[in-house]
């Protein structure tokens, strides 16, 4: 057996630090992750390198700014600039490496040893099953939105508990191995649409939500850049505003299927 440390790295995406008990929000969402962050190093004043999805995912596989890797959007991938990442360190290192779940990166299936690729509204594996698949169509159906009735699947059928049990096999598969082993757990919840199944839709129901700490009032205020943001949603939804308090409980419920 190896004396080297495993290491696992587990990313969620589009999740409010904020949204937890531990952070002092009533409600609780995380207690699994709250007493995770209690027990060990808890970086409660950590920030992102930017606040977009690849450019942040490139800096942390490469530990440089997007400045450095010229990845400043989700569109210009292909620019990735840098001279190892994370990946290429641990497999020089002797390390068996995987990506088990969203990836929105440079990398490809070649870069890793073993590859589990999982977006928003689907997975590798969604035509193996045809729940799978049902569960893919009706993902679209949700407009990239939300789900405003509890979504009509078991909970093995979500992408979180797929990519956990993709992840568990591998690593049972790699018990007795010599060489330790990287794995990136990466899930694309909470990141909308924001849809769960029961008893998650219904544990923190619109009417019990603590208020907002803001509202569209604050618009003018904030700027043209809010309003814009705002104006483009409602353009996309008419009903968004309609919609926030289901969409708000759904990802909320998200945060504890994540949890749990």
């Amino acid at each position: 057996m190896t004396t080297q440390p495993n290491v696992i790295i587990i990313m969620t995406d589009q999740q409010r630090a904020d949204l937890s008990k531990r952070e002092g929000f009533p409600l609780d969402t995380t207690p699994f992750l709250d007493k995770l962050a209690t027990q060990g190093y808890w970086f409660n004043r950590a920030y992102t390198t930017i606040p977009a999805c690849a450019p942040a995912r490139v800096s942390m596989l490469t530990g440089r700014y997007p400045s450095a890797t010229h990845v400043r959007t989700n569109h210009n991938l292909p620019d990735a600039t840098y001279t190892k990442d994370l990946f290429e360190i641990f497999h020089n290192q002797g390390y068996q490496t995987a990506l088990v779940g969203k990836n929105h990166t440079y990398l490809t299936a070649d870069d890793a040893d073993y590859w589990y690729d999982v977006g928003h509204l689907s997975a590798e594996d969604d035509e193996t099953t045809p729940e799978y698949q049902t569960f893919h169509e009706f993902l679209k159906t949700t407009h990239f939105e939300a789900a405003l009735e509890p979504t009509p699947f078991p909970l093995e059928v979500q992408f979180p508990y797929r990519i956990v049990s993709k992840a568990q096999d591998w690593v049972e598969e790699r018990a007795a191995a010599e060489e330790p082993f990287f794995l990136w757990l990466s899930f694309p919840e909470p990141h909308n649409p924001y849809q769960v199944p029961e008893p998650y839709y219904s544990m923190f129901p619109p009417e019990s939500l603590p208020p907002t700490l803001t509202d569209e009032s604050a618009l003018a205020t904030k700027g043209f850049k809010y309003e814009w943001c705002r104006h483009s949603f409602e353009k996309a939804f008419p009903d968004f505003a309609e919609h926030m308090p289901r969409a708000r409980a759904n990802y909320l419920g998200l945060l504890r299927l994540l949890d749990k």
